[in-house]
């Protein structure tokens, strides 16, 4: 007899979902899977990965100038390598605040202007 072994981890992270799962039949055979879901917005701004958006639910851009690493949206999102996130911009027609994370910034970095409120239409 033997044991066959398998497991598998998920994890949400600000550029989507990763996972990965693996099994084991000893002798038999071996299987790895990885698999990530999120969106990827690309404009001539600029382009990030990010949660998974509907492709008609609103997302603002947020372009820190090139700093990396910058939370927005209380870790919802995060500056690419760019200074690049995108994240929903809750519902269409509705008053919708962005922010970043001005607690959790890198050293030296400054915001003036921490939180920007907007109204977006479909598909913005």
């Amino acid at each position: 007899s033997s044991n066959s072994f398998s497991g598998n981890i998920q994890s949400r992270l600000p550029y989507g979902q990763a996972g990965a799962d693996f099994t084991l039949q000893p002798g038999q055979y071996r299987s790895l899977g990885l698999n990530w879901y999120g969106s990827l917005t690309a404009t001539a701004h600029g382009a990030a990965f990010s949660q998974s958006m509907a492709g008609n639910e609103p997302r603002m851009m947020i372009d820190t100038g090139g700093v990396a690493g910058v939370p927005v949206n209380s870790g919802n999102g995060v500056t690419n390598r760019f200074g690049i996130a995108v994240v929903s911009a809750g519902s269409s027609y509705r008053p919708g605040d962005s922010s970043v994370d001005v607690s959790a910034l890198p050293a030296g970095v400054d915001v003036t202007d921490p939180v920007v409120s907007q109204v977006l239409t479909e598909g913005a």
